[in-house]
């Protein structure tokens, strides 16, 4: 296969007009605006998918929706800190009374 040969992009039948060099065919799909992406928010417990060129409308149009995803995931950290907290000033009590 030559890399050099021009090919439509695997995203055509969805919109995507343009034609690569074969050999940049993965590169060009990490930037297509028709290749499906998740959320920025997936980590967070969005599970929405949607082609790149509509993530930032969706992002604009849900960002009070995903506060409360957001909230979840502080709470969370702040206990785990807290935790860790209570255990390093035992093991800090511990080392005291061994010195």
């Amino acid at each position: 296969m030559c890399d050099k040969k021009l090919v439509h992009c695997p995203n055509l039948s969805i919109g995507c007009q343009l034609l690569v060099e074969r050999g940049k065919t993965k590169q060009h799909i990490s930037v297509c605006e028709f290749t499906e992406v998740a959320c920025a928010y997936e980590s967070l417990g969005c599970g929405v998918r949607m082609m790149r060129k509509d993530i930032e409308k969706h992002e604009a149009n849900v960002r009070i929706a995903h506060f409360p995803m957001m909230d979840k995931i502080v709470k969370l950290q702040s206990e785990m800190l807290r935790e860790q907290s209570k255990s390093l000033h035992l093991l800090e009590n511990e080392c005291q009374k061994v010195s």
